[in-house]
This record gives structure tokens, C-alpha cells and sequence, in this order.
């Protein structure tokens, strides 16, 4: 039995050439559209990133206006409560200038204590008249108690209890919401008596009344002092509470 043959220049498998043309064809088109499409979407990924940065812009704008509007408000509200402070004090016998309120420098005019005005109700001893203060500032009657302190300060100005009466005098304007005034007497408090035992609750009581006047960047920073100079301290405890609530440094 004879073997088949086959013919040295023809192979054993033949792809017609419009097979091969269509083949072809397909594959251009497929890669020609694999390339379109490439090209749409990083056009379209491109425009979103250009929006994303303009909108990032603006935004940082924004918020570059909203800080200056608070910067203002504030200043304005530690202005009224300056004023309102110094309407109190002159109700009470004491005159503040406008100017002294303005710079935020208490007033040097002459005081009339207040053992003068209401007699014999004011105890002469000065334990007495700091329990007298205390016991009305502890019964809600704010200003006549920051009068009662004032006038224990100007009475006895070297006496231990001087430095306590300054700052529940701060105390009471700080009941009262006027934290511009109460912001000044606690740092009298600190800067006139920087070993008295009510530093570190001036302190606490500044960064406290900064949080009330929305600016946190000045409350962090004494609220931290205190924590940090103070450790261990009611102040401190109630310092580090205050700082927890704050929102996260950026």
C-alpha cells in the first residue's frame, strides 16, 4: 500500500486570506476602541480632578472668610461685655473711661468703698467681709458680690485673701457672661500674684471663657498650661475635660 504524499511547498493546514483580512480588521477595530475609551477616560478623570481642585479652592476660601467673620464677632462681643462691665461698675460707684475700656486697662480713678455706701453691713474685719463676699456671691447676687470683692482688694491689699477676692470677683462677671471683663481680672489675678493658690483656677477660668467666646486656639493653649504646669490639680482634671471636648487640632 502506497503512503499519501504531500507537496513540498503546500501546508497541511490553509487559512483562506479573507479569513485572515477579517481577523485582522477585528482586532484594529478592538484596539482602536480599547484606546478611545483609554483616552475618554482619562479626559473625564481629568476634568473631575480640575473640578475637585476648584471646589478644594473655594472651600478654603470660604473658610479663610468664616475664621475673619469669627475673629470680628468675637472682638465685638468682648467689646460689649467691656462695656457692660464698666456700666456695672459705675452703677456701683466706680467710673471707667471709655478709652481705659477700649485699650482694656482697668481704671485708676478714685473708688468709693463700699463701706461707705452701705454703712455698718460691711464687717470691719477682714475674714468677716471675705465670708460677707463669698456668701453673697454664693446666693446668685453677682455684681453686689464683685462689689464686695473689689472693695476687700482696695480695703486690704496685702492681706492672703486679697488674690482669692480678685478672683472670685472674676467669678462673678464670669457668672454673668461678660467674659472680657472677667478674661482681665483673671489675668490680674495670675500676673500680681503668680504664687497664689488661685493661679491655676485663673487659668482654668481664662481658657474657659475664651471657649465661651469661640476661640479655641487661645483656649487650647491655656487650658494646656494648665494641665501641663498644674498636674494632679482640680484645675488640671477639669482642664484636660475641657480640652477633650475641643475640636481636633488641623
Amino acid at each position: 500500500m502506497k503512503k499519501p504524499r504531500h507537496s513540498a511547498t503546500r501546508p497541511f493546514f490553509h487559512v483562506p486570506p479573507v479569513l485572515v483580512a477579517v481577523i485582522a480588521s477585528v482586532f484594529m477595530a478592538f484596539t482602536q476602541g480599547c484606546a478611545y475609551f483609554g483616552k475618554q477616560k482619562t479626559a473625564d478623570t481629568r476634568g473631575i480632578e480640575k473640578r475637585l481642585d476648584t471646589t478644594t479652592a473655594e472651600i478654603e476660601k470660604l473658610y479663610a472668610s468664616i475664621q475673619q467673620t469669627l475673629e470680628i464677632l468675637m472682638r465685638h462681643e468682648a467689646v460689649i461685655s467691656e462695656l457692660e462691665a464698666a456700666i456695672e461698675l459705675e452703677k456701683s460707684g466706680r467710673a471707667v473711661s471709655e478709652p481705659d475700656i477700649a485699650r482694656g486697662v482697668e481704671s485708676d480713678s478714685a473708688e468709693t468703698p463700699v463701706s461707705e455706701q452701705a454703712g455698718p453691713d460691711i464687717p470691719e474685719k477682714p475674714q468677716s467681709a471675705y465670708d460677707h463676699a463669698l456668701a453673697v456671691f454664693e446666693n446668685g447676687h453677682y455684681r453686689d458680690a464683685a462689689t464686695l470683692f473689689d472693695d476687700f482688694a482696695a480695703r486690704f491689699p496685702d492681706h492672703d485673701l486679697t488674690d482669692n477676692a480678685l478672683y472670685w470677683k472674676g467669678e462673678c462677671f464670669y457668672s454673668l457672661k461678660m467674659y472680657g471683663e472677667s478674661i482681665r481680672i483673671f489675668e490680674k489675678v495670675a500676673a500680681d500674684h503668680p504664687t497664689g493658690n488661685k493661679v491655676p483656677d485663673s487659668l482654668l477660668k481664662i481658657g474657659l471663657a475664651r471657649l465661651s467666646l469661640n476661640d479655641d486656639s487661645a483656649a487650647r493653649n491655656y487650658l494646656e498650661k494648665v494641665v501641663g504646669d498644674y498636674p494632679g490639680t482640680p484645675p488640671a482634671a477639669k482642664a484636660a475635660k475641657a480640652i477633650q471636648k475641643l475640636p481636633a487640632e488641623t
